[in-house]
């Protein structure tokens, strides 16, 4: 095995500055495509653990098939609290993964800029 040093100023130098160059064009296509991806992956994820349409869905039927007034009243005054509270949970859930999404956009420009000033 003979080394050159033709091969390891390709490997180590060129390549290495290739990839130097590259990072931001992955970052912004490749890189932000799957981050979104995952995000919103996310987000829709919680919806579904949630159950959220489920309980719009059923939201005025009455629990455990009761046929009364005060059935209606309590399950949907029960459907109310939950929805409200878990759509509050949803809520911040999707501020989280839109909070990263930003700070994916926008870590690289502040690095930079941080470099420079």
């Amino acid at each position: 095995m003979s080394f050159s040093l033709n091969n390891i100023l390709k490997d180590f130098f060129l390549d290495s500055l290739w990839q130097v160059f590259y990072f931001p064009i992955w970052w912004y296509s490749w890189g932000l495509k799957k981050t979104a991806f995952f995000c919103f992956r996310k987000i829709r994820g919680s919806w579904q653990s949630l159950s959220l349409s489920i309980l719009l869905a059923n939201f005025f039927k009455p629990m455990y098939g009761q046929k009364g007034a005060s059935a209606y009243f309590l399950s949907i005054l029960t459907h109310l609290l939950q929805i409200s509270f878990r759509f509050f949970f949803f809520i911040l859930w999707l501020i989280f993964w839109l909070l990263i999404l930003i700070l994916w956009i926008i870590l690289p420009l502040f690095i930079i800029w941080q470099l420079l000033v």
